[in-house]
Order: structure tokens, then C-alpha cells, then sequence
């Protein structure tokens, strides 16, 4: 079996949305998406960058904006390259949407051609509507639960990709068992990483982990096979060797974002509507390449040691490493987002006792989960079977 040789392009389609989210990193709304000359642009050098990387795997992630108010640009993108690459190169699609325009024929679309639907869904009814509002403020949960049904009956490992912020923290347990109770059982769930946080936040927040710890313990023990990023990820960090910060952050090498207008960033955080961007991190544009200068800065300053990390015991486990999350918080790829080392120290002892506990316990999916490197194909045939 040959060695995957991955490259990932986060296709920006489009600025617009159809939502007001508080939190968007990705700027203002605006009646911007990739003319057809950008799209062919963007094309051409991408097949040009696996060519010359030797990739067998491509990863097409398209992002906006909301991706699906340019449907017909995702499909002509996604199928050129199927075309352009034949059947030497691997395609996976992923599509994070909002969900408002999802239909049962648009789902089957998607799934035919193998593009994975990510869900943006932070919890309850309640939470949705203080934090993202439709535009004209119409019931998002009717609308929801129809999308939900449709997207887990093509897939039932449908992801649901959760923001906490200050404001909901505080019910962080109601809007992720809300979530899971919807069917929807793999959760990727941030942090809004450039928002104010303060020490009582974190206050809330630790009290909230404490009672999700408990909730993940039942699962484990009911043998619910599913996903929770702020544990899951935190449990990998002791059951992996940890791995140096060059190979955990891939941007602007194996990773690239792509703006509506052609611009070329490191990663999906950097990009933001013409009159918002920052210059500074722009590596090129796709009509004339990435800027070699740049691209050898920008991998410079994400391996630089940080200061601040310096004698912390949890440094190889903290996700200080991720270059977007440090320039969410610091507008710096290379200085470490005080928030997340504030929560990386209140988040792993929660996960580690649970651990701790579990694993006394020989609680055996925990067991699965966490040293059976084909834990995740036992878990589809489980739920495949069960369903």
C-alpha cells in the first residue's frame, strides 16, 4: 500500500450568508463569490500543486459565507477535479453549512459525489437564536429538525461543529446534550478564541466540563459510540506520543485557503472580505502562485518556541500549537492565545481523572476508542447494524 500523500484547499466560494453569526471570524457579509476566471484560476494551480506535491489524496473543503448560496460553483469545482485528476488521485469533499438550504435532493447530491456535510449547530433553540440569527430572524430550529433527519439518514456520522462563547458557556451542557439528542453523536465543539473570555468565565465553563464528564462516563458505559472533540482530542494528547509543532500545523504547505477573489491564505481563520483582510499573512494569489519569501516566513514563525510555553508540563498536549487559534487570540501565529493556555489548564485534569477513572474501570469502549487504531471502522459497523 502506497504512503497518502494528502493536500487540502478550503475553497472560500463565497462572503454572503444567510445567517449573522456574533462570533464569525470570517468577516462581514457581503455580496461577494469566486467569478468563473478565479474558479479556473484556483483550479489550475491547485492541480498544480498536487502534481508537483506527488499527492494521492485530495481534500476539497468548501466554506464561506455559507457554501450551498453558490451550489452550482461547488459542484462545477468539485467535479472539474474529478475530471482534471482522475482516478490517480483520491477526492474527498466536506462541506461545513449552516444547514437552512439543505434539502433531501441537495443531500443526495452531496453524497453522491462523496462530499461530507458538516453541520454549524451550537445547541438549543435558545442559543441559536442569541448567537446566530437568520437574516429576518425566521424559527432556525423548525427548520433544523428537517435538515437533521436528512442529513443523518445519508449519514449517520454527520458532524456537528459547535462555538462556545463567553455568553454560552454557561449552558455548554444543555446545548451539546442537546445536540446528541438530536442523533447527531459526533460533536466537534471551539471556543470562540477572540472573544473576551474572563477568569469567571472559565469559572462557568470548568463547572460545565465537570458535569460533560460525567455525561461521556455514561456513554462509555451504555456503549454509545460517539465523538466529543474537548474530550476526545484532550485523551489523544496522553495516548499519542506527542508530535513536534512543524508536523501538527500544516498551513500554507499541505493546507492552503483560497478567497472568492483568488487571494491565497494559510488556513480558513486568515480569510476575510477584501476591505477586512490582513496583507500580512496573505501568502499570494492563485494567478501567480504563492510568494516563496512568504510561505518560508510564515513556516518560520509557526515552529519559533514560545516563550510562554516554557517549564509548562502540558505544553506538548495543549493546543497552543495550532497557528489559528494563536492568531484568533494574538494576531500572531507564533505567540501563544493566552485564552487557549487559560483553557487547555482548566480542561485536561477534568479529562484526565475521567480517563483515569475509565480506565481503572477496563471500561471497554473507552478501551476501543482510544488504542484500537481501527476503533473507527468497529464503530461504523456497529452503527450501521444497529441502525
Amino acid at each position: 500500500m502506497s504512503k497518502v500523500i494528502k493536500y487540502t484547499v478550503n475553497f472560500h466560494i463565497t462572503h454572503d450568508c444567510n445567517m449573522r453569526c456574533s462570533y464569525c471570524y470570517a468577516g462581514d457579509k457581503v455580496k461577494a463569490s469566486m467569478s468563473q476566471s478565479t474558479i479556473e484560476a484556483s483550479i489550475d494551480f491547485v492541480v498544480g500543486e498536487v502534481q508537483r506535491k506527488k499527492a494521492n489524496k485530495l481534500v476539497i473543503a468548501f466554506l464561506g459565507g455559507e457554501p450551498l448560496m453558490e451550489k452550482q460553483q461547488l459542484f462545477y469545482i468539485h467535479d472539474t477535479f474529478k475530471k482534471r485528476l482522475g482516478d490517480e488521485v483520491k477526492i474527498v469533499g466536506q462541506l461545513s453549512t449552516n444547514g437552512l438550504l439543505l434539502t433531501d435532493s441537495l443531500m443526495k447530491e452531496l453524497t453522491e459525489r462523496n462530499i461530507m456535510v458538516s453541520l454549524s449547530l451550537d445547541g438549543t433553540p435558545e442559543t441559536m437564536q442569541k448567537q446566530r440569527p437568520t437574516i429576518g430572524n425566521s424559527d432556525y430550529s423548525k427548520i433544523m429538525q428537517r435538515t437533521i433527519k436528512s442529513v443523518l439518514k445519508y449519514n449517520p456520522f454527520t458532524n456537528a461543529f459547535c462555538v462556545v462563547t463567553p455568553e454560552s458557556s454557561k449552558e455548554l451542557y444543555d446545548n451539546i446534550t442537546w445536540i446528541y439528542d438530536q442523533g447527531l453523536h459526533f460533536i466537534n465543539c471551539t471556543l470562540d478564541y477572540s472573544a473576551q473570555w474572563t477568569y469567571q468565565d472559565f469559572e462557568v465553563l470548568a463547572t460545565e466540563y465537570e458535569k460533560l464528564s460525567k455525561w461521556y462516563e455514561e456513554r462509555c458505559n451504555n456503549v454509545e459510540h460517539f465523538y466529543l472533540s474537548s474530550f476526545d482530542e484532550r485523551i489523544q494528547t496522553h495516548t499519542k506520543k506527542p508530535v513536534a509543532c512543524g508536523n501538527k500545523c500544516s498551513i500554507g504547505n499541505n493546507q492552503i485557503s483560497i478567497a472568492p477573489n483568488g487571494d491565497i491564505y494559510p488556513c480558513m481563520q486568515f480569510v476575510k472580505p477584501a476591505h477586512q483582510a490582513d496583507k500580512s499573512v496573505q501568502l499570494g494569489k492563485v494567478k501567480g502562485g504563492v510568494v516563496a519569501s512568504k510561505l518560508l516566513q510564515l513556516q518560520s514563525d509557526i515552529i519559533k518556541d514560545k516563550p510562554e510555553c516554557s517549564g509548562c508540563k502540558l505544553k506538548d498536549r495543549c493546543s497552543t500549537w495550532c497557528s489559528c487559534i494563536n492568531y484568533s487570540s494574538t494576531k500572531s501565529v507564533s505567540k501563544a492565545s493566552p485564552v487557549a493556555c487559560h483553557h487547555e489548564k482548566m480542561l485536561i485534569p477534568i479529562v484526565d481523572k475521567m480517563s483515569a477513572k475509565l480506565w481503572k474501570e477496563k471500561n471497554q469502549l473507552f478501551i476501543q476508542k482510544h488504542y484500537n487504531p481501527l476503533y473507527s471502522f468497529v464503530a461504523q459497523a456497529m452503527t450501521t447494524y444497529k441502525g
